[in-house]
């Protein structure tokens, strides 16, 4: 994994995640594309929420967007039973090496910083679910719920 490549994002990173977005949606060819910005979580004001909090994070050295990838994410206080738990809001990247990258690095901080579980929503996962990662994301032990799943950072259940 690559993590030297990984970098916390800051409220001055937003133009280089909308400089990926804005590549991703070129790449998809759609002429109603430019509406998913409305309600996705890159736009304006998620990005002013995520990128103060400290823990979103991305996996930089792109020549035209300065990423290839990132995550934004927040900590969740006294959620399901747990003290602490982190929710993923979404996982982006151009390849399923930077994605494994991205989601191994916050299971890591998250259990040195001994939160309970990470949530995020299936779909986050399955746009990168194929059998050459498979292996891998088998070993982060994610458990699924009808909508959202889980990884568990701690032994308490």
């Amino acid at each position: 994994m690559e993590f030297d490549q990984l970098k916390v994002l800051r409220s001055d990173d937003k133009p280089k995640i909308l400089a990926f977005e804005a590549i991703k949606q070129a790449e998809i060819n759609d002429p109603l594309s430019f509406m998913q910005n409305w309600s996705a979580p890159w736009r304006e004001e998620s990005l002013d929420h995520y990128l103060n909090l400290g823990w979103s994070m991305a996996h930089s050295l792109d020549s035209k967007t300065g990423i290839k990838g990132y995550v934004l994410a927040q900590p969740i206080l006294f959620f399901g039973g747990h003290t602490q738990s982190l929710w993923i809001e979404t996982i982006r990247a151009n390849s399923e090496i930077v994605f494994l990258t991205l989601l191994d690095a916050v299971t890591r901080v998250a259990k040195e910083k001994h939160l309970q579980q990470i949530f995020f929503h299936q779909s986050l996962v399955q746009d990168f679910e194929s059998k050459s990662i498979s292996n891998k994301l088998s070993e982060l032990k994610i458990e699924k719920l009808p909508e959202i799943s889980f990884i568990k950072t701690t032994r308490w259940h």
